[in-house]
């Protein structure tokens, strides 16, 4: 099996692909970074058991505060934060 390499070299100036990617990345993120929440869900099958509780993301959807996120950590919650 033969493998052939090609290396084309990449000028000081010029900003490689991975650069100008990781440059892209890093912007969405940071505009993105506000809208994602935790939300901490409190499960308790009757009160004289401690509720566990379950931490998971959700996004901020609208500028009111409507949030979405998985429907199964929400369906059976009794308190969310």
């Amino acid at each position: 099996m033969l493998l052939l390499v090609l290396l084309f070299p990449v000028q000081a100036s010029e900003e490689s692909a991975l650069q100008k990617l990781e440059r892209e990345v890093s912007s969405i993120a940071g505009k993105v970074r506000p809208s994602v929440v935790r939300v901490t869900a409190s499960f308790s099958p009757d009160a004289s058991v401690p509720p566990d509780t379950v931490t998971f993301s959700g996004v901020v959807f609208r500028k009111d505060g409507y949030i979405v996120t998985d429907a199964s950590g929400v369906a059976a919650a009794q308190q969310l934060r």
